[in-house]
């Protein structure tokens, strides 16, 4: 994109007539002014320098004005690089079709001072404000890159550390039973982490449900064994503490998603199944492709959800009655974030509830298949 210049709006005169491009000159003084004498010279010069405006002659020998505005059209729009194009009177018929090959405005000789002053001043002033406008969206861009970087972040480089935390301190606990002193400040420690990891979990629930609208999702074959196995680590130490087993024997599959976005419906059901799981019991995660579908299940030994509360269940804010068995924190919206992920992703999501008890929250998502010939393709 042509940048304009800080101070001064640069603008390009391009005529083959010298008096022509004197006068411009003169008329223009508050501006700064370069100038060409033919259209090749005129295309090296915008090639090499950014300009706000480009004033160009129609009828110049060897290469004309509406060439020269073609090739500026073939790397410039309109809004990057207006041009207005320069004609005599008696020309002014074909002004019409000339600028719907992309010419912004024009004018005509013999020049009017003031005409020639407003023409030049209005596609200033927009060139400004359209600059304006993309160095704003920019910005917001690099922000909501600089978000999600935080996003991973929290997700990747304080979980890590905390569990490793979380697992030194039970190794603490088990070799230091004897001391009481020692016990008591292990179990101040654990609950300093726990309130930190409570912490991380809903920020990292409400950036997600503030980006909602704009996921951005870059689906590529996913190794669902990978995925699923480094979740079920990062959760192990809560399940832990709750004396709750997870089963994740045989998952796996290769799936079409977004690794990042896969990892984090995952983290957020297995957490869920660990939260409303009463302690010593077990939670299950399988996998099974049939018919080109990859469905992930997980599922809880949890008292379930009553039935007049499911509808809410994958709404924003939508936690039912029933509640975390082990005190955890919980914002109401992993479930919407979960499925609003999920159908980004081209998939679909769903909860089952058995008679014997628990909920079984399922996901589907297009397998990676081989055809007859070995290749990989996927089935929506």
């Amino acid at each position: 994109m042509q940048k304009s210049s800080p101070n001064r709006a640069r603008i390009l005169v391009v005529d083959d007539e010298r008096d022509n491009v004197e006068m411009l000159q003169r008329i223009l003084r508050q501006y700064e002014v370069h100038t060409a004498y033919d259209g090749r010279s005129a295309l090296k010069m915008i090639e090499l320098t950014p300009y706000d405006l480009v004033l160009l002659d129609i009828m110049m020998p060897g290469m004309g004005g509406v060439e020269v505005l073609q090739h500026i059209r073939q790397h410039y729009s309109d809004i990057d690089l207006p041009v207005v194009l320069v004609s005599a009177l008696s020309e002014r018929r074909s002004i019409a079709n000339v600028r719907r090959m992309g010419a912004n405005d024009y004018i005509v000789k013999p020049f009017d001072v003031e005409d020639v002053g407003a023409r030049v001043i209005t596609q200033i002033r927009l060139k400004r404000f359209a600059d304006e406008r993309q160095q704003i969206a920019m910005g917001f861009q690099q922000m909501v890159e600089w978000q999600e970087r935080l996003m991973r972040m929290a997700s990747h480089d304080l979980r890590n550390p905390l569990s490793n935390l979380r697992m030194l301190v039970h190794h603490l606990k088990h070799i230091s039973q004897e001391n009481d002193a020692v016990q008591q400040l292990l179990e101040m420690m654990d609950a300093s982490i726990n309130s930190m990891s409570n912490i991380i979990d809903e920020f990292l629930d409400v950036r997600i449900a503030e980006a909602v609208g704009n996921i951005r999702v870059e689906l590529r074959e996913t190794d669902a064994f990978n995925v699923i196995t480094q979740v079920v680590n990062q959760y192990a130490v809560a399940a832990f503490n709750k004396d709750i087993r997870i089963h994740a024997n045989g998952v796996g599959g290769i799936v079409l998603a977004d690794p990042n976005r896969l990892s984090q419906v995952i983290a957020n059901l297995l957490s869920n199944a660990i939260k409303y799981s009463p302690p010593h019991s077990d939670v299950w995660i399988e996998t099974l492709v049939q018919d080109g579908i990859w469905q992930l299940t997980v599922t809880d030994s949890g008292p379930g959800v009553p039935e007049s509360e499911r509808h809410r269940l994958f709404q924003p804010f939508g936690r039912a009655s029933t509640q975390p068995t082990g005190g955890e924190a919980s914002t109401g919206l992993g479930l919407w974030i979960v499925r609003e992920m999920v159908h980004a992703q081209n998939g679909e999501v769903g909860v089952h509830f058995p008679p014997e008890g628990g909920s079984q929250f399922w996901v589907q998502l297009p397998a990676v298949v081989k055809d007859s010939a070995g290749s990989p393709s996927a089935r929506a």
